[in-house]
């Protein structure tokens, strides 16, 4: 379930990006919407894997990237597309947080999809 809506966060993430790219690219928080971007294609294929403290390290730019489009949220300019972005982080990152819960309480977090599947 939360591979399939991180999959689908990603391809509204992709899509902003795509359509606001040539206005916006010179933005620090566009810069670090890219990263978030590039980071949640990598969660979408570490979910297969053990491990690794991946989802602190996405957790962290994800906020610093959060951070910086508030911080850039009061300029006109930027405000319908900056809360755009935010509401995209905000869903993203309850899905890391909800992955995080989920490794801490199964005993091997990356076959939690299994456990689940072979419980029903």
């Amino acid at each position: 379930m939360n591979e399939a809506v991180l999959r689908e966060e990603v391809t509204l993430l992709t899509r902003l990006i795509y359509s606001n790219k040539n206005q916006h690219r010179s933005y620090l928080w566009f810069t670090q919407s890219i990263e978030v971007k590039s980071w949640s294609i990598k969660l979408l294929t570490k979910l297969q894997q053990p491990s690794s403290g991946f989802l602190d390290q996405f957790e962290t730019r994800l906020l610093r990237a959060h951070d910086s489009i508030i911080q850039n949220l009061a300029r006109t300019a930027i405000m319908a597309i900056g809360v755009t972005f935010i509401a995209s982080f905000s869903r993203i990152h309850t899905i890391i947080k909800h992955l995080q819960i989920l490794q801490n309480t199964l005993p091997y977090p990356t076959q939690s999809c299994f456990i689940l599947l072979h419980s029903l």
